[in-house]
């Protein structure tokens, strides 16, 4: 079941376990299916907005830090490939076969990697304002700024001076992110809004993670071999990450599940009364098939919009 209640990750304590291939930090909650999750960027095992909406009782909930993030050394797990073995050396080291895998944003790219190389009867893929291919490029702007503010000689700076503003300045700092995460102006940003935004910024870092993501590519003939359910959330309004992405992802993929919607936060789908719609799309798939199921064929061409509300959460 989804939506009873907001995990705390305060009360949750990390480990750091040496598997075949190397050390990997990781949390874990609650009992049942296993959900893995592969994080975004600036993130870490730590950061549980993601998790929302998953009851504990019913699901597993595993979030490693990918290499370059948290306590997990980027070592030689530089590519999607190399991090997806990370990944798989884990689910061996706690004895899982059959696993949800939930790629969010900039770790869409090892999701999509570790979903081909295991056995697709025993997995399903979710991908969330997810990166599915190269996503910036050496010209863009946006990755020019990234070497800076985001260098890992500078990150922590860059950091200190948000969790600084975020905390003298929350509404502020909420509405300039804001327009980083979504295309919709002249939004009403309502308290828990701004609560949510200031829980995930003060566990957010960049490390030598970002850097490391924002030169990552895929071969297409690695998302073009997943043949496990696939669904694929993502909002036509995000700033971050184009929505294209996901239209590439449902057009290699042949069992997969397109679900565009429109709400407040674009990339930050957890944010806000409109983020019930998504999970409840999320809960469907995850409880229609069993792991060893199949997608239905015509789902590629669901494609369904969802409005955003204005109320006050």
């Amino acid at each position: 079941m989804l939506f009873p209640f907001q995990i705390s990750a305060e009360t949750q304590m990390t480990n750091i376990v040496r598997t075949t291939l190397g050390f990997v930090e990781y949390k874990e909650v609650g009992q049942g299916l296993p959900i893995f999750f592969l994080h975004g960027g600036h993130s870490n095992c730590r950061v549980d907005l993601f998790q929302k909406g998953f009851d504990t009782t019913n699901f597993r909930l595993i979030t490693p830090s990918r290499p370059g993030y948290g306590n997990t050394p980027l070592s030689v797990f530089k590519t999607p490939d190399e991090t997806a073995k990370l990944m798989v050396s884990l689910l061996s080291y706690l004895k899982i076969e059959k696993v949800v895998i939930v790629g969010i944003s900039a770790g869409g790219l090892t999701a999509i990697a570790l979903a081909s190389m295991l056995k697709q009867q025993n997995l399903k893929l979710v991908l969330i304002s997810a990166v599915t291919k190269r996503w910036l490029f050496h010209t863009d702007k946006n990755f020019k700024i990234s070497q800076v503010i985001f260098n890992p000689y500078l990150e922590w700076l860059t950091w200190a001076f948000i969790r600084f503003l975020v905390q003298v300045f929350p509404r502020t700092t909420a509405k300039i992110f804001h327009k980083a995460f979504s295309n919709l102006g002249n939004q009403t940003i309502t308290n828990n809004e701004v609560w949510q935004l200031k829980r995930l910024l003060l566990k957010q870092r960049s490390k030598r993670g970002f850097l490391n993501d924002i030169h990552q590519n895929l071969k297409e003939s690695t998302i073009s071999a997943i043949k496990s359910p696939t669904l694929i959330l993502h909002s036509v309004n995000d700033a971050s990450v184009d929505s294209e992405m996901a239209v590439y992802a449902n057009r290699k993929i042949n069992h997969s599940q397109l679900e565009l919607f429109s709400n407040k936060w674009g990339h930050l789908i957890w944010i806000g009364n409109d983020a019930l719609p998504a999970f409840k799309v999320l809960h469907k798939f995850l409880k229609a098939e069993n792991l060893n199921g199949r997608a239905n064929k015509n789902s590629k061409a669901i494609v369904q919009a969802f409005p955003s509300h204005e109320g006050k959460d």
